[in-house]
């Protein structure tokens, strides 16, 4: 069915005509009620058609208005249950009443509970109170949806605010501890039955008034239902005759008999042919019905509908939508004369005109409704097919799918876009076997494709290469390259996924120039598009590609401006919140901020475990929670983590994930001393000495965290102190690579191999390897991989250190370093600090900021600067998290 566009209905919008005012009676009563009831969270009025629920919020929403409160109302529908779809409504509602007109991020590959934390966070940063009014909810309900309202009506963040909930039977929205409070309020059939003094008000506003006798029989008989007594009130208009009121007892048949017998005769030609192009249509205006071109002169003949006492109740005055009341058209949908009339046609030609307003989502839901499954499929077709499910239309993708589900198989060669777009929503809704299969059926049904399309194609085909967690053969990647110019400069969705695909498989590669070329154009690409989540996604490979490449300033920057983001439009402890902070924390523990990084894992990293994430950010986060746990030396600690990446790699099927996690536990058994079982575990695993020689197993620039077999045997030899084995073994996996490794990689090579050069003594070559390490500034940074191989490489640059023999710059950067690693490892306990560096200490601990430790301690805040500066000195820190930690170590408090 049509539904009215916008389905919008704000306190600016709706307002209740001079004409509405004729047929409305005040009813102050009610309109107490809800004013009383509105200092909750939730109202429910439920009651069936007729009886007059929509009539009395239009008169609370005027009254309302007018004393400056705000309100949003939504007429749901069917496809409202679709969690996202709502959300796209309320928040276009919420931004409309608030007067900001904000954009609704696209919601494109975001989960149920993440939507629910985009429209909580906008709730919470609303000023004042707002009432949200869901109507004709009924339409909509569902579990998903009652669990989804019931959240944001309880959540505290909400206080302010109050949902009324309207519907044909009380809602099974789940909020009995607000019943409990008393912030829900249900008004019912009693609540909502017109008095006897209504019904005479009723009368008296007609210019007609009755008898007593005439009131009271009218009472009794309707049992203040609305739309009866109204009925009641025409009759009484044509006829002051109580005999007409025989066998009238206010019943829907009763109601039907009527309208059929003085309202339908009575029209016009005109009037009711016009009537009959409505009766399809749920909602309508007037530019619709002229599109229908079922008479001339529409607005005269609607406006003749109305005035003889056809019910048609407006909706937004902003765009002149209207609906029949619903007891009134499904009468008119029995009527034998009804049959003639083509509803087929109709509804075809209101399709086409949403469809040509650009209005997709309307259009293909109408014509799935009507079963004109061809003209859908035609329509979603011209609009970009798969492209719809990208560009944050939140219910496109299950529309979709139920769309090419009805259409003949034969069919498909003609959508092929849309089959695309079954494939990409099956894949983001998890069933990925199901998005396989249809790909290969649109090979054999799609057998001619242009180049356009078969660019498209190799897109999607590529795109489902990452849902399924498997790498893009690097051969695809400069095909990808070259098709970028063919596509169209305003084609934003194909472009921004091109780029977004470029960029996480350079990185994936270690390519990690071409990855931030790529992933810079991807962020323009998916702001260009309207993209937000499209965008954030794109701050974990850029930050990756950084992190890696030795930069972990630009990458700190990255991953906290996608936090910034997700927490400005979702709030915190989202799953993309989760995600951008487990890498954020990897840079914490990198930089020797083992605690900040803890603190972050603790949350972060069971969060990405359960919900939305991929293969590198679990690698990344369980390999962070590893690394703390063996730089304090808490071996079982470490073991206990991998047992938990394993049980996740199991439960969510990640093949990477578990034979990640199988290295990481064969290296870790070595490094604590037990290569036997290390090896046995190997052997076991299929990663026997014959694992050493295979490239495929041992490509560094394609595994970027963690031990390949190559060093996880160079890891076992030296446990054995075969150490001439651990060398040739590392030279014989560096000469094997076809491309060049990470600065990280080359890194954490090196460092074994100094450690290799430590434990045989050889302190020239050790001395020479060092200092080759610490020309490289980036270095000093990445205090956690120096940590990682153990107290060989601590004493070394300890000693290396003192030294005095060294070049001023080598000098500065030993000493640097190892002021860095002692800090993390072993804090000085001998430090002293004075009596008000010690209050500013405490206050740091607290976590104040310089401006509220200056007012705490009643000094300036230069001077708060001034013994900060002293304390990040005293404490070889530079920032307040580490300072905090240090003194921590080193305080009794």
């Amino acid at each position: 069915m049509i539904r009215k566009l916008p389905r919008i209905e704000s306190q600016a919008l709706r307002t209740i005509s001079s004409q509405d005012n004729l047929q409305l009676i005040a009813r102050p009563r009610l309109l107490k009620t809800l004013d009383d009831a509105n200092a909750g969270r939730l109202i429910f009025i439920h009651a069936p058609a007729g009886y007059g629920k929509s009539s009395i919020l239009a008169q609370w929403v005027h009254h309302r208005t007018e004393r400056g409160e705000l309100t949003c109302w939504l007429n749901l529908r069917e496809s409202d249950r679709e969690v996202s779809v709502l959300t796209s409504n309320l928040w276009n509602s919420i931004t409309s009443v608030l007067g900001d007109d904000k954009e609704l991020p696209d919601l494109g590959g975001l989960s149920d509970q993440d939507i629910y934390r985009l429209i909580r966070n906008r709730l919470a940063k609303a000023e004042g109170s707002l009432t949200i009014i869901l109507d004709d909810y009924h339409m909509s309900s569902s579990t998903k949806l009652n669990n989804f309202i019931g959240a944001l009506a309880r959540d505290k963040v909400c206080t302010n605010h109050c949902f009324v909930i309207c519907s044909h039977s009380r809602p099974e929205i789940p909020v009995g501890g607000l019943w409990v409070r008393g912030d829900l309020k249900s008004l019912d059939i009693n609540d909502l039955r017109m008095s006897r003094n209504e019904v005479a008000e009723m009368f008296e506003a007609a210019g007609e008034p009755a008898q007593q006798s005439l009131i009271d029989s009218v009472y009794n008989r309707t049992e203040g239902w609305a739309v009866a007594v109204k009925m009641a009130r025409l009759i009484s208009a044509e006829q002051q005759s109580y005999d007409l009121f025989k066998g009238f007892d206010g019943k829907q048949a009763d109601v039907a008999t009527y309208l059929a017998e003085r309202v339908v005769s009575n029209l016009s030609a005109d009037a009711l042919t016009l009537l009959k192009s409505i009766v399809p249509l749920s909602h309508f205006n007037e530019e619709l019905l002229e599109h229908m071109a079922a008479v001339e002169n529409c607005a005269e003949t609607l406006q003749e509908l109305e005035s003889c006492g056809v019910p048609i109740s407006r909706d937004s005055d902003n765009e002149n939508w209207r609906r029949l009341h619903p007891i009134f058209r499904d009468f008119l949908l029995s009527m034998n004369e009804m049959e003639k009339v083509e509803f087929p046609a109709i509804l075809e030609k209101a399709t086409t005109w949403f469809a040509r307003r650009g209005d997709i989502e309307e259009a293909v839901t109408l014509a799935l409704e009507t079963n004109l499954v061809t003209l859908a499929a035609d329509i979603a077709e011209s609009a970009g097919g798969w492209r719809l499910i990208y560009k944050g239309l939140g219910n496109m993708g299950p529309r979709i799918v139920d769309l090419v589900e009805r259409l003949p198989e034969e069919s498909w060669q003609h959508f092929p876009k849309l089959i695309l777009g079954h494939a990409v929503a099956s894949a983001k809704s998890g069933n990925l076997s199901l998005a396989e299969f249809q790909l290969e059926r649109f090979e054999r049904n799609v057998a001619a494709m242009d180049d356009g399309l078969a660019r498209e194609f190799r897109l999607i085909k590529l795109l489902l290469f990452l849902y399924s967690d498997r790498q893009v053969p690097l051969s695809e990647l400069p095909k990808l390259e070259n098709s970028l110019a063919s596509i169209a400069t305003d084609d934003y969705v194909q472009i921004a996924l091109s780029h977004n695909l470029l960029c996480f498989q350079y990185l994936e590669n270690s390519m990690l120039d071409q990855a931030r070329r790529y992933g810079d154009l991807a962020i323009q690409s998916f702001q260009n598009a309207g993209a937000l989540f499209g965008e954030v996604h794109l701050y974990t490979h850029l930050g990756q590609a950084h992190y890696f490449d030795g930069d972990l300033k630009s990458a700190v920057q990255h991953y906290r401006t996608m936090i910034e983001k997700v927490r400005q439009n979702l709030g915190e402890k989202s799953d993309l919140d989760a995600i951008g902070q487990v890498l954020y924390a990897e840079t914490l523990v990198e930089q020797g901020d083992l605690e900040a990084g803890e603190q972050i894992l603790n949350w972060a990293l069971p969060h990405i475990a359960d919900n939305d994430s991929w293969f590198d950010i679990l690698a990344a986060g369980y390999y962070t929670a590893v690394r703390i746990q063996k730089i304090r030396k808490n071996d079982n600690a470490a073991l206990a983590i991998l047992d938990q990446a394993a049980q996740t790699g199991h439960r969510r099927d990640y093949g990477r994930l578990r034979r990640f996690v199988m290295r990481e536990r064969i290296s870790l058994l070595a490094s604590i001393g037990l290569p036997s079982e290390a090896a046995a575990l190997a052997e076991s695993k299929g990663l026997g000495e014959e694992s050493i020689s295979k490239l495929v197993f041992n490509t560094l620039p394609s595994r970027l965290r963690g031990d390949v077999p190559a060093i996880m045997w160079a890891r076992i030899y030296f446990e054995q102190q075969r150490y001439d084995l651990v060398l040739n073994t590392l030279a014989a996996l560096e000469e094997a690579q076809d491309s060049r490794s990470s600065f990280l990689r080359q890194l954490k090579l090196n460092l074994l191999k100094l450690r290799t050069y430590l434990a045989m003594q050889d302190m020239q070559v050790a001395g020479k390897l060092g200092d080759q390490i610490l020309l490289n500034a980036a270095s000093l940074n990445y205090c956690a991989s120096f940590l990682d191989e153990g107290d060989l490489i601590g004493d070394f640059i300890q000693r290396r250190a003192r030294n005095s023999d060294l070049s001023p710059i080598l000098g500065e950067r030993y000493k640097k370093l190892a002021s860095r690693l002692a800090a993390i490892v072993k804090p000085k306990s001998d430090l002293h600090f004075t009596t008000r560096e010690e209050s500013v200490l405490q206050c740091l601990k607290k976590g104040l900021s310089n401006k509220e430790i200056a007012r705490t301690l009643n000094i300036s805040e230069n001077t708060v600067k001034f013994h900060v500066k002293s304390i990040f000195r005293k404490l070889n820190c530079t920032s307040r998290t580490q300072a905090v930690l240090a003194a921590r170590e080193i305080t009794s408090n």
